[in-house]
Parts: structure tokens; C-alpha cells; sequence
């Protein structure tokens, strides 16, 4: 429909992807809706939620995803008269997206505070996922701002099953950048979130979180880039992983340099290799990473020559190859979104 946006794609199945997008739905009101698409024929429109209380943001936007045909969706829903207070909220579809339940909010403190850049991944287990997501409750302001609040984003994770219990909490870290895209997956270790960290002195670099034998723990294995930065990027890492290789994808512009890097891991992230600069000149970030094979991952970006923009591509091997630049499509300047891949079968499809 008209003025739809905010799209997130995850597969489905064997050959197939879900789909998700806002869409204005009349006063003040949208709807969150999803297909499930498979290259083929035309996907069916359905309907998850339609609410006047959505937090719609260009940036943080909704995902659904299948964990072994048991649909979960997340959203942003207002809390208070706040700009910035909101949570996050999960529903779940026990038939494919048929009929869906009643929401859940994830976190339990109930402070009118910004949380929100959730990320969803189906667990070993049919019918249950993790969610990591970015938690003000530590902020003051009352939802006002983001880094112009007191205190400090954090980085949380809970586990939800089909009933919607909500299991495992956990704090990953105290500290973190307040608005950049967070990334999460299943290694052959356990669950693993790439995020945009914070130090003390400004530096935004990309930080991991890795739970092994129950436990969880941060890292900084990834290489540091040095990127200070007073105020938040909106440009957050992504991920993937098959088996015990884990490839992330990040932008940084550190030195006023820019570029769309990439590490690799063969030890479920334990350790990684000296990143791959896939692109500099022009590109402005909102990369996306997944696995089309054993030894290589696609990456995807957006790059800007001050004329137009563009969804640019590379396929990347795990030993450092790199194949040619592919353009997916020309898009309009300015911040029209987060570019989305995903594989299924053995077809990409992007969003």
C-alpha cells in the first residue's frame, strides 16, 4: 500500500523468506504487516497488529521471523508522553500467521525509557528464539532524548518461547552507543551479538557478546578501529554464521575515512581475522551480511556519489577474496531505510 516502509526480510523454510513493512492504515494509525514469498507467486498481505501506538522510525523497525514454523514478531509500542518511551513488544503465530496472539513486552522495568534496535533469532530448540535489544531504563530524561539523557544504554537479551515466556534475562552490557542496529545468531557455541560499543571517551567501535557453557561475556576480539564520535552513528554492525564461522560486517569512518568492513571467525567467535575493507569512496553504511555458502558471505551497503544512492553488493570469501560490486538498485538520497538480505535455498533475496 501506499507509504509502506520499514521492511525486514528472514527466511522461511526451505525456499522461502517472510517479510514484514509498516503501512499508514488511516488517522494517525498503522498496520504491521508480513507475506511469506517465494520467489514465485505473489505473497499474501496479512495483518499482525494495527495500532495509533507505534514507535515508527526509519531506523528501528519491526522483524518477524520463523523458528521451525512458529512465527514470532516484534515491535516498538509508546509508553508515556516521552518521544523516546517506548518497549519492546513480541507476538507470536502458532499457525503460520494465521491469527496472532496478544503481545508481551520483553523487559520487566517498566521505566518510560527508549528500548528498541531488537534483533530476533530462532533458537535449536522449534518454537523458541532469543532477542537482544538496547535498554535505556539506566537513562533519565524520561524518554526525551537519546544521548542528550544522563546514564547509559545497555545491551540485554531474554529468550521467549510459544506460550510467550520469557526466560534467561541477562544484562551484556552497561555501556553501549544509544541508536545503531544490533545484530545476533546462533554459533556452534551458543548465542552471539554484535553491537556498536561505547567507551568512556567516545570511541563507537563494533563490541561482541558470546554466551558459552551458560555463560555470557563481551569482547573486544574484533579489530579497533578508533572511530570518535560525539553522538550516535545509527549505522550498527550485522552478522551471520554457519556452522563454526561467524563473519561480521560493520561501517566505520574513523579518521574521516569511510568504509564497509568485514572479520571473519572459524571458531564461533571466539577470535577473528584482520578485517576486509569492501568499500570507501561514498559508502554511508546500513550494511547487512549472510552466509551463501561455506567459505563466503554476501554483504550489502549503501553507497552515495552526492547525485544519487545505491544498494551496492559484494560476495566476500572467508579467505579474503573479494568478487566484483554488484549494484541491486538505484534508491532515492537521504534516509529511506536499512537494506536487508536473506538466504533461502539458493536464492538471495534483499528488501
Amino acid at each position: 500500500g501506499a507509504g509502506a516502509g520499514r521492511a525486514f526480510i528472514a527466511p522461511s523454510g526451505e525456499s522461502a523468506v517472510l517479510v514484514s513493512w509498516f503501512e499508514p492504515a488511516g488517522e494517525g494509525s498503522y498496520s504491521l504487516k508480513f507475506g511469506r514469498f517465494d520467489g514465485h507467486t505473489s505473497p499474501e498481505a496479512r495483518v499482525i497488529a494495527t495500532r495509533d501506538d507505534f514507535f515508527v522510525n526509519f531506523a528501528d523497525f519491526p522483524s518477524i521471523v520463523d523458528a521451525g514454523g512458529v512465527y514470532f514478531a516484534h515491535w516498538l509500542q509508546k509508553r508515556g508522553p516521552g518521544t523516546y518511551a517506548y518497549d519492546v513488544h513480541v507476538a507470536v503465530s502458532r499457525d503460520q500467521g494465521s491469527t496472532w496472539s496478544e503481545s508481551v513486552v520483553v523487559h520487566d522495568d517498566g521505566v518510560p525509557a527508549e528500548h528498541g534496535f531488537a534483533s530476533l533469532v530462532p533458537l535449536d530448540e522449534p518454537g523458541a528464539i532469543g532477542i537482544a535489544w538496547l535498554d535505556g531504563r539506566n537513562m533519565t530524561g524520561e524518554g526525551e532524548g537519546h544521548d542528550h539523557a544522563g546514564g547509559d544504554m545497555t545491551l540485554r537479551y531474554a529468550e521467549v518461547d510459544a506460550s510467550l515466556a520469557i526466560t534467561s534475562p541477562a544484562e551484556l552490557d552497561a555501556r553501549t552507543c544509544e541508536c545503531c542496529t544490533t545484530a545476533m545468531l546462533i554459533t556452534t557455541a551458543g548465542p552471539f551479538v554484535a553491537y556498536r560499543d561505547r567507551s568512556a571517551d567516545e570511541i563507537r567501535d563494533i563490541g561482541i557478546a558470546r554466551r558459552v557453557a551458560g555463560r555470557w561475556a563481551t569482547s573486544d576480539a574484533l579489530e579497533i578501529d578508533g572511530w570518535k564520535i560525539h553522538g550516535c552513528p545509527v549505522n550498527g554492525p550485522q552478522a551471520d554464521a554457519r556452522g563454526d564461522a561467524v563473519a561480521v560486517a560493520w561501517f566505520t569512518a574513523a579518521e574521516d575515512r569511510p568504509a564497509v568492513r568485514v572479520a571473519f571467525s572459524s571458531d564461533a567467535g571466539g577470535s577473528f581475522s584482520t578485517p576486509i575493507d569492501l568499500a570507501s569512496a561514498g559508502a554511508t553504511g546500513y550494511v547487512d551480511c549472510v552466509f551463501v555458502a561455506d567459505d563466503r558471505v554476501a554483504i550489502s551497503w549503501i553507497e552515495d556519489d552526492a547525485t544519487i544512492a545505491h544498494i551496492r553488493m559484494r560476495e566476500v570469501l572467508t579467505d579474503g577474496t573479494l568478487l566484483p560490486v554488484m549494484t541491486i538498485a538505484a534508491i532515492p538520497r537521504g534516509r529511506t531505510g536499512f537494506p536487508r538480505l536473506a538466504l533461502s535455498g539458493t536464492s538471495i533475496f534483499a528488501v
